[in-house]
Formats: structure tokens, sequence, C-alpha cells
């Protein structure tokens, strides 16, 4: 059973007024019904066709001239300048500045990410520009940052305790002190896990 709660069907008459409009004539091929598109006629003279359940429900109040009424930037009380957040600055760019077909650095690759030139991010379209993902992690210092801490995640590259060459150290192996095992046995004996240190074997006779 649907528990939905079912509009009423009530009939529209040409003249009703919804915000700025006024009916003209049913546009749809149901009459009888509640969901059909009317003919209306604007404040402003211009004639659209709107759902009867927009005109009902408030969605549609015009032909679309609100939208110039309507307060923006600084004249919308809920204007916030540059305090803006990151987000809002960048959706107020986007709007307005045509993204190219090539990154505007390297002019090789499609730009992928909206960047600010002096890390201040104001309203200002000449401090935006678009860069690839290369060019925008290698200006923002992140490949060097991130080759900085790859660096340090490294282990230290030991000398061989035997043969005295250089060896990359495997994981979990940071106290190794043999390239091979061919080393570790040609020093001598077997391997002391308490000491960490090779033990000789005894020769007996």
């Amino acid at each position: 059973m649907c528990y939905c709660i079912r509009m009423p069907k009530v009939k529209r008459y040409p003249g009703e007024r919804f915000g700025k409009l006024i009916l003209v004539s049913p546009a749809g091929a149901k009459p009888q019904s509640i969901w059909f598109n009317w003919l209306c006629r604007c404040d402003c003279g211009n004639e659209t066709t709107v759902a009867t359940s927009n005109l009902i429900g408030g969605v549609t109040k015009s032909c679309g001239c609100l939208r110039s009424i309507v307060k923006l930037g600084p004249l919308n009380p809920q204007w916030k300048g540059d305090d803006v957040g990151y987000a809002g600055v960048h959706d107020w760019i986007r709007d307005r500045y045509t993204k190219p077909l090539l990154c505007e650095h390297c002019h090789t690759y499609p730009p992928l990410d909206l960047a600010n030139k002096s890390n201040t991010y104001q309203r200002d379209l000449i401090d935006w520009w678009y860069l690839c993902r290369r060019c925008h992690m290698t200006l923002d210092g992140r490949i060097q940052l991130t080759k900085d801490r790859e660096s340090k995640r490294k282990i230290p590259i030991p000398p061989c305790a035997h043969c005295g060459q250089s060896f990359y150290r495997k994981s979990g192996q940071r106290t190794a002190k043999f390239c091979s095992r061919v080393c570790f046995f040609a020093a001598g004996g077997r391997y002391n896990k308490l000491e960490r240190s090779p033990i000789k074997s005894c020769n007996f006779g």
C-alpha cells in the first residue's frame, strides 16, 4: 500500500495568477488532469508553457525575468566578498573565466585544475589560470614534497660487512649486515638472533 499523499485534482481556469504568470489556455493532452501544461503570459509580456505542478508548487513564478531582478554580487545581502571560502571563490572564478584548450603554463596538456598564482585567493581573474595536473603540482611544490617524503622513508644503504659492497636492505631487514647469503656464510658461523651478530663456527680437533 502506498502511503504518499496525493495532490487533489483541482481544475484550473484561464485568468488565474501564479506569481507573475497568468493562465491563458491549456497546452497539454489531458485538460481534465492536474499534470498538464498551461500556456501562461508573464507580466513582462512574454509567453511560456509551464507544468501545472510547477505553478501550484511555486517552482515557476515567471518566464525567467525574475532572474535579472534578483540582487547579485555586492547588492546581495549574503555577499561575502573576499571573505568567501575556498570552494566559493573557485566557483566564482569558474563562472567568469573561460577554460582554455591547453595548459596555460606548458601549453602541452589539457588543463584540469584552476590554480591561483599568488596564493591569496582573491576575486581577481588575472591572478588565476588553468593548469594541467603536473604543472599544478610542480608550481605548488607538491612533487618536491612527495620526493622528500619518499627519500626519508628509504632505508639507508650500508656496506656489506664481508665484501664492503653497498646493498639495498629489503623490507624488514633494517639490521642486515651482509649483501647475500654467500657473504653471510663466508663470514663464518650461524646467525645469533639474540646478539644480532654472526658467530663463527667452532672447529674441534
